[in-house]
C-alpha cells in the first residue's frame, strides 16, 4: 500500500514541477516580448525627436503645429484617444506590383518578400 502512495506522490510532485516550469517559461517570454516592446518604444522616441528638431532648425513650423497635427492624425480613426492604428490595407509588391495584405511576409503571387515601407520599421540604430 506504501509503494502505491509514495508512486502517486511522486506523480503529482512531478505534475506540479511541469506546471511551474511551464509557468517560468511562458513568464520568461513575456518578459522578453516586454523587453523588446520597451526597446521599440525607445528607438522610436529617438526618432520622433530627431525628426522634430530637424523640422524645427529647417522649418518655420512650431509645436503649435505639431500638436494639430498630431490631434488630426489621432482622430482619422474617430477617436482623440493619444493612440494610433496603422492602417492594414493592401500594400504593393515591388516585384510584380500585385496587391498583397500588409501581414503577409511574401506575395502570394510571385513569392518575393514584402518589403515594409515603413520609415520606422527601416531605420536601425
Amino acid at each position: 500500500m506504501g509503494f502505491l502512495w509514495d508512486l502517486n506522490q511522486n506523480l503529482k510532485i512531478h505534475t506540479v514541477q511541469t506546471d511551474a516550469n511551464r509557468a517560468n517559461y511562458k513568464a520568461d517570454k513575456a518578459g522578453r516580448k516586454a523587453l523588446a516592446s520597451l526597446e521599440s518604444v525607445e528607438r522610436l522616441t529617438l526618432i520622433v525627436r530627431a525628426m522634430w528638431k530637424l523640422i524645427e532648425q529647417h522649418t518655420d513650423l512650431t509645436e503649435d503645429d505639431l500638436i494639430k497635427t498630431v490631434r488630426k492624425i489621432d482622430l482619422m480613426d474617430g477617436k482623440l484617444d493619444g493612440k494610433f492604428k496603422p492602417d492594414a490595407g493592401p500594400v504593393t509588391c515591388q516585384n510584380c506590383g500585385n496587391k498583397v495584405h500588409s501581414s503577409q511576409l511574401k506575395c502570394q503571387f510571385c513569392g518575393k518578400e514584402i518589403v515594409n515601407q515603413n520609415v520606422f520599421e527601416k531605420v536601425r540604430l
